[in-house]
């Protein structure tokens, strides 16, 4: 019976009519087989469930393969969708500043900055220029004073050295004044006051003060008007005197002192160093 029922399954999925055949379970070759239409029905049921399975799963993954196609094109011709997706989201460009090559600060920053900030940044410059190596004051003081007229924003800074020979104060006038040497006695001015008494000034006016040496002006041709001076130290002694000379923007202020005071303590030892290798060579 089990090879029979196989066998009509295989008829009915021909569409084959096995009762045309003579086969039979029993008796007579022309005896009709009652089970033949239920097999038939049976067999149609399975198989047709199974065809239309298979006939929507064609359909449903043509029409998958269909929209994903069409979504592949939609992204390949609008590139703005997946920015709006989220996945490819990438933030506007901003030129960058200078700060990170870590650049230096201009001077609208420093004037703003308060005065801590103002120091820590001035440790930063003052130890990169000892950093370098400076066989001459020619190079050092420029470097140095720039320093100066960046943080205190002033129109001219000027160093002077203390002469043990001669018992002077001396410098070198800027280079638009022909870079010649300016000396003086140790007492005289205002620099030579604040080399004697190894104090700082602070000059609000400095025509109207007695100690101003109006010579100095006359032989650069710059007007000064307003100045602070701090003494150079090193170790319990003073070896010199720096003088920052006209703000540019407002007056003076204690703060302004204080930072000069604070940018030539730091380079003092650096100045005596290349003055002896000047000296040697």
């Amino acid at each position: 019976k089990l090879v029979v029922s196989s066998m009509m399954e295989s008829f009915s999925s021909l569409n084959f009519n096995p009762s045309e055949t003579g086969i039979v379970t029993g008796g007579s070759s022309h005896q009709h087989i009652p089970s033949l239409p239920t097999i038939r029905s049976r067999t149609t049921s399975r198989t047709m469930p199974h065809s239309s399975s298979r006939s929507s799963s064609r359909s449903s993954t043509t029409s998958s393969t269909t929209t994903t196609n069409r979504t592949k094109q939609q992204t390949s011709s609008s590139p703005s969708s997946n920015k709006d997706n989220g996945r490819e989201r990438t933030s506007p460009q901003t030129p960058s500043s200078s700060s990170d090559s870590a650049p230096s600060p201009n001077t609208t920053l420093i004037t703003n900055m308060d005065e801590g900030t103002r120091m820590k940044q001035i440790m930063v410059e003052i130890f990169g220029l000892l950093s370098e190596c400076h066989y001459s004051l020619d190079t050092l003081i420029p470097k140095l004073k720039d320093i100066i007229l960046k943080f205190l924003y002033v129109e001219r800074c000027t160093i002077f050295l203390h002469d043990e020979m001669s018992n002077e104060l001396y410098t070198m006038a800027p280079e638009e004044e022909g870079k010649k040497e300016i000396r003086f006695p140790s007492h005289a001015g205002i620099a030579g006051s604040v080399f004697t008494d190894q104090a700082p000034l602070f000059i609000p006016d400095t025509y109207a003060d007695k100690r101003f040496n109006q010579d100095i002006d006359r032989k650069t041709g710059f007007h000064t008007k307003a100045m602070i001076c701090a003494p150079i130290w090193s170790g319990s002694k003073v070896i010199g005197v720096a003088q920052a000379v006209n703000k540019k923007e407002g007056e003076f202020s204690k703060l302004d002192l204080r930072l000069l005071e604070h940018m030539v303590m730091l380079a003092s030892q650096a100045l005596i160093n290349t003055r002896l290798m000047d000296e040697n060579h």
